[in-house]
């Protein structure tokens, strides 16, 4: 065979809906254009004819000397896909409008696949041939119309396929047999050949012929298609030649529907159905139905046809069983994939032959299986026509039927479903439908031993009624009333608010394209919504699970004043005070809120509604600030109003003063370098000359300092410099002394000297010192190294909820310090285990590093004669010498819900990374650190008993005027 170009024709199921209205195309002009799909797939479209026409023939032709390939299309839709052609070879193509016996030629063009797709794509690297459209007058081209002649696919099955087995069937009686292939776009063009050639290898051993075996072919998908006709072919020759041309057909699955088709179609007496003849139907499908088919296989078995089911792949074998014919082992058949089908051709020959033997046998002489032609109920009448459903109503035929099968699906595609009534009725409700949808209902009449034929009509659904009559009641700044006429049964009303405006329609979009609102009452209040913004409102009534086409309106919320003149007063290194002129009535608060250039810092203030002014505080020094200020509405916040201001650089300690005490010591005096914020005085005193220099650090609330060691013979260089509390460091002030000689005084080794030799913050120095007091250097060892380490626990994004529910297994009720003393523990009783630290979401790093930090300081310890000592598990000497370094940082919990500190009543909470964060607040805390970003937090938070603060730092908590003092007692007694 020689090779041909294989052409494939997909026609648009609105066609056949045309020809079911009988509508014509609307005069034009024609003109051709072609789209290429892939390397060799083209589509092409024209205008309509003018005039009435038959249709349109479509002519392809090879330009090198191939035979001429053409398809002639009986439909009234312009559009054509052909698919086989070759990407580099030239065409000539024609279109024909077909009328009566003549044809007129209306457009002519030839092409190259190659050089369409280069033209779309932009690049003219070769200029197709016959570029421009040849437009035909009408008078012009008319000619007899030509045979078509048969089209062949690309791919050549050898003779050797046809030739079938050695086993030959040798039937006694007639025998009809129709083939129902599954042609759904689940099989695929490749596995469709597979199919072709096992049709080829089943069919060979019968005797084909008039009085003999008759063979029938339908392919199905969406809807069933008849191939040929039981009385189409009289000979196996023509038979094989027609499944060597049988074309994939592509679609869904509806086995129901194609079974019925068999039955109404393919089995009529019209069709070469033989009453005496055996029938047998074999169904070939790779996919479970999409609609009921055990109905239709139940009606067709009724009536005596036997039914073989094969299933390839994904077939149901649950279904095949339900559709065939007793007995199961010999009627069905399933197969993993298309391949396998050759392996079952052997098998299912001889099956089918003994099925038919046995029914012959089985037979009474002169018995048959009558499928005559049933009477079908006349004059269907459409009525009660609503958006969900419609009535219909027939007249009965002569011969009163059993029962009536009416089956409708939407025209353009969808799930065919159906309703029984009894054979008495002449009417049936349709309920459940889609609105504004085209329905093709079809009533089949069944009767004991057949089905007449089906009276069918097209029905259109009503649409939904939309609201109407939309009025805006009311419109705030920040809500809109709206209100409707009620829409007759409607459950719900769907109401959809967008942006009109450029700038919100990007906040819309980032909330997935506005809001929406259903409401059951005609009735809506959209609240939430911006100040002075246009929005544009839908409202859609909805019906169950169907809704309306919507009615919209258009509104705008009213705008929010905001304040003016922003000004800045009394700018200080830690705080600045805010002006602003009030805005009009109607203003609830202001909201002030600050944030520094570089991000690190920021802070909101809600103030009265009377205020116009506002001292924010406390700010890092030397710092610009970026300060806004907004009027706070009952319906929403206004525009803000915004400034700059910078702080000033943090002030250095003055007026020092040195006052000789007995023996080696001195004491210095200054005035405070700033009423607050400042955390630590560092001071030091160096020898001039050459000598050793001596630093100790005290809390930033003092304004003494006793020195010790001072030489006899020495003159001093003494500094002093203040450390606030955003980081900030002051100017240092220093001046020279000489001490007075005493030969009787004598050098010590005071606590500030050993405190200075630590290379960590002075309060975790303490600590340490007097662990060895408190019998628990070995617990505090730890606690200080882990202190050390930034991000103990690790959370990965992903795991978050399993991360912290092992870090809570660390977790102690007395706070952070003893859990980081438990994790460090575990780790060394795991010897340190990367594997074990991964496990439990710990930085093995960091606790690597703990690890060394803690000898390093356990040396320290050593050269300080500090006893090497454990609380053996009892946490109160250990929470005691962790109050006796950090005493300084002491908070109580206020009746406010915060904590404020015993020195100068700041405000301060837990941070949420603390183990306390979620547990009952305790009365009383120390901290390590104070952080600030919204609020200030606690880091490393330990609960403790208040009494320990009078025991611990009496010194400390009993400095000041006696008056001062009693205050002081008061906050620690009152607990």
């Amino acid at each position: 065979m020689t090779a041909q170009v294989c052409i494939c024709i997909w026609l648009v199921w609105a066609s056949v809906l045309d020809l079911i209205h009988g509508q014509g195309p609307s005069p034009g002009t024609s003109r051709l254009r072609l789209t290429v799909l892939s390397e060799d797939r083209l589509q092409m479209k024209w205008k309509e004819s003018e005039g009435n026409t038959n249709g349109y023939k479509v002519q392809v032709k090879p330009m090198a000397g191939d035979s001429e390939q053409e398809v002639m299309l009986t439909t009234k839709t312009p559009k054509v896909t052909v698919v086989g052609l070759s990407p580099t070879k030239e065409y000539t193509l024609q279109i024909f409008a077909l009328s009566g016996s003549r044809d007129t030629l209306l457009a002519r063009r030839r092409f190259v696949i190659e050089d369409l797709k280069s033209i779309s794509t932009g690049r003219n690297s070769r200029k197709p041939s016959g570029e421009t459209l040849e437009s035909i007058p009408s008078s012009v081209g008319n000619h007899e119309f030509e045979q078509v002649p048969e089209l062949e696919f690309c791919l050549a099955v050898s003779a050797s396929i046809f030739q079938g087995p050695q086993f030959y069937c040798d039937t006694s009686i007639p025998v009809d047999i129709v083939f129902l292939v599954d042609g759904s776009w689940s099989i695929g063009r490749s596995n469709f050949r597979l199919i072709r050639e096992f049709l080829a290898n089943v069919i060979s051993p019968f005797h084909i012929a008039q009085d003999k075996v008759q063979i029938g072919l339908s392919q199905y998908s969406g809807d069933p298609r008849t191939e040929w006709d039981l009385n189409s072919f009289s000979t196996k020759e023509e038979v094989l030649e027609a499944i060597r041309n049988l074309r994939y057909k592509g679609g869904n699955t509806f086995t129901g529907l194609a079974l019925t088709h068999v039955l109404e179609q393919n089995l009529k007496l019209e069709a070469g159905s033989r009453s005496e003849a055996v029938k047998v139907v074999v169904l070939l499908t790779d996919g479970k139905s999409q609609d009921d088919a055990r109905l239709a296989a139940q009606v067709l078995k009724d009536v005596g046809i036997d039914i073989f089911a094969i299933g390839v792949k994904n077939a149901d074998e649950s279904e095949l069983t339900h559709l065939a014919s007793l007995p199961l082992d010999v009627t069905v058949h399933n197969v993993l994939d298309f391949p396998l089908l050759g392996n079952l051709t052997s098998r299912l020959i001889r099956l089918l032959c003994w099925k038919i033997q046995e029914r012959s046998r089985s037979r009474d002489p002169g018995e048959g299986i009558h499928l005559s032609t049933h009477p079908s109920p006349t004059n269907l009448i459409v009525s009660e026509v609503t958006a969900s459903g419609f009535r219909l109503a027939w007249t009965p035929p002569l011969e009163p039927a059993r029962k009536y099968r009416i089956v409708y699906h939407p025209s353009r595609g969808g799930t065919p479903r159906e309703v029984t009534v009894e054979g008495a009725t002449s009417s049936a409700q349709l309920l459940n439908l889609t609105s504004n949808t085209e329905y093709l209902v079809t009533v089949f009449p069944v009767y004991k031993d057949g089905v007449g034929e089906g009276l069918w009509d097209i029905v259109t659904t009503l649409p939904l009624s939309p609201p109407s009559s939309l009025t805006i009641l009311s419109v705030a700044h920040n809500s809109i009333h709206l209100t409707w006429k009620p829409t007759s049964k409607a459950t719900q009303y769907l109401v959809h608010c967008t942006s009109a405006s450029p700038r919100e329609q990007e906040a819309d979009e980032e909330e997935e394209d506005g809001r929406e609102v259903r409401v059951r009452d005609p009735e809506v209040l959209l609240e939430g919504l911006a100040s002075g913004t246009e929005y544009s409102i839908a409202v859609y009534a909805l019906f169950g699970e169907e809704i309306s086409e919507s009615q919209s309106i258009r509104a705008k919320t009213l705008s929010l004043d905001l304040p003016k003149h922003l000004s800045f007063s009394e700018v200080s290194h830690s705080s600045v005070r805010v002006h602003w002129e009030a805005s009009s009535r109607g203003v609830r608060m202001y909201r002030v809120s600050y944030v520094s250039l570089e991000g690190n810092q920021a802070g909101e203030i809600d103030v009265s509604r009377n205020a116009s002014s506002v001292n924010l505080a406390p700010l890092s020094s030397s710092t610009s600030y970026i300060v806004s200020v907004t009027s706070v509405y009952k319906e929403g916040d206004s525009s803000t109003l915004t400034g700059r201001v910078t702080t000033r650089k943090v002030p250095a300690p003055s007026h020092l003063k040195v006052t000789e005490l007995p023996g080696d010591d001195v004491r210095l005096e200054w005035a405070a370098a700033a009423a607050s914020g400042v955390v630590v005085y560092q001071i030091k005193w160096t020898p001039l000359g050459e000598g050793k220099a001596y630093e100790i650090s005290v809390p930033g609330n003092l304004g003494t300092a006793t020195l010790p060691g001072l030489g006899k013979h020495a003159e001093y260089e003494i500094s002093i410099l203040a450390y606030y509390r955003d980081g900030a460091r002051s100017d240092t002030a220093s001046l020279r002394y000489t001490p007075s000689l005493d030969k009787h005084c004598h050098l010590t080794e005071p606590l500030g000297m050993r405190i200075a030799e630590f290379p960590l913050n002075p309060m975790f120095a303490k600590m340490l010192l007097e662990s060895g007091n408190f019998g628990c250097s070995q617990e505090i060892l730890s606690i200080a190294a882990m202190m050390q380490i930034q991000n103990v626990f690790v959370i990965p994004p992903n795991q978050k909820t399993q991360a912290m529910r092992e870090h809570r297994k660390f977790a102690v009720e007395e706070g952070d310090h003893l859990t980081m003393l438990n994790v460090y523990e575990a780790f060394i009783k795991h010897s340190r285990n990367s594997q074990w630290c991964q496990e439990h979401f710990l930085n093995y790093k960091g606790l690597m590093r703990a690890a060394t930090v803690r000898e390093q300081l356990k040396k320290l310890l050593v050269k300080f004669k500090i006893p090497k000592k454990s609380s053996e598990g009892d946490p109160d000497p250990v929470l005691k010498c962790i109050v006796s370094g950090f005493f300084a940082n002491a908070a109580k919990f206020h009746s406010t819900g915060a904590y404020r500190t015993i020195r100068d009543d700041h405000e301060l909470h837990i941070h949420p990374t603390s183990v306390l964060y979620a547990e009952k607040p305790p009365r009383w805390v120390v901290y390590n650190e104070v952080i600030q970003t919204s609020r200030y937090y606690m880091r490393d938070v330990t609960a403790i008993e208040s009494a320990w603060l009078l025991e611990l730092a009496p010194h400390f908590y009993q400095q000041g005027t006696p008056l001062s003092m009693k205050a002081k007692r008061a906050k620690v007694d009152d607990q």
